[in-house]
This record gives C-alpha cells, structure tokens and sequence, in this order.
C-alpha cells in the first residue's frame, strides 16, 4: 500500500460457510479523515465482513493491511490491541431517533461538534 492516506485495505476478502460463500473477493480501502458506511440487503455480507475486522470470524481468503502492515486478526483481543473494536447492533442500547438526530449525537460525541447542547435531545418525538 503506497498512500499514506489509507489506513485499512482489505483485498480478496472471501469467507464461506459450509457451501454457502458469503463473502467473494471483497476489496475495501478505508482512508484517513472519511466517513465510511458499509449498505446493503440483508444476507449482503456486511456483518461477516464487519465480523472479520471485529476477529470473530476468519477469511479463507484475501489480506488485510493496517497503516501499512499486512494483519492477522485472530481474535477479538488482537482486534482490540491493533485498536480495531465492533459495537453490535442492539435496538435497546438508545431511545430511538431520527436519522439526523443519531447522526449529530455521534459526531458531538466524537468531538466533530462543539455546541454546548450537542447531543441533548428531548424525549419529544421527532417531527
């Protein structure tokens, strides 16, 4: 990987199980300083693919570069030491928001935001 820019590659990603592949030769390259989002259907891969990242599953096939280094991610504590971590998906974590109202609470709390009430939200229903 040449561009420093690029802190996450994934090339050839493939994971089956048993017959059923649910990942083919994925490629994936995440760059310093963006906003990704992985979409799909359900069934698409994202979460086997998200799982791989997270060490909870194994490719058989395809590699994985770090800020440069190729990785093994054998489990989820090499995950963790190599700073990668998984929340998982849980409808009870939060009360439930708008779109736009998940997506600022997010952002301040990661630090993108700076006004005093951001992240404060009413129990009022979004309009």
């Amino acid at each position: 990987m040449s561009d420093p820019d690029i802190i996450l590659s994934l090339a050839g990603i493939a994971k089956s199980f048993g017959e059923k592949a649910a990942l083919s030769h994925v490629d994936l390259d995440v760059w310093r300083g963006e906003v990704h989002v992985i979409c799909g259907e359900n069934g698409a891969g994202k979460s086997t693919l998200m799982n791989i990242l997270a060490g909870i599953h194994q490719p058989n096939a395809g590699s994985i570069v770090l800020n440069g280094k190729t990785v093994t991610i054998a489990d989820p504590i090499a995950a963790s030491r190599l700073g990668i971590g998984m929340v998982h998906q849980h409808f009870t974590l939060v009360p439930s928001m708008s779109v736009l109202r998940t997506c600022f609470s997010a952002a301040s709390r990661a630090g993108w935001v700076s006004s005093p009430t951001a992240g404060r939200w009413s129990s009022a229903p979004a309009n």
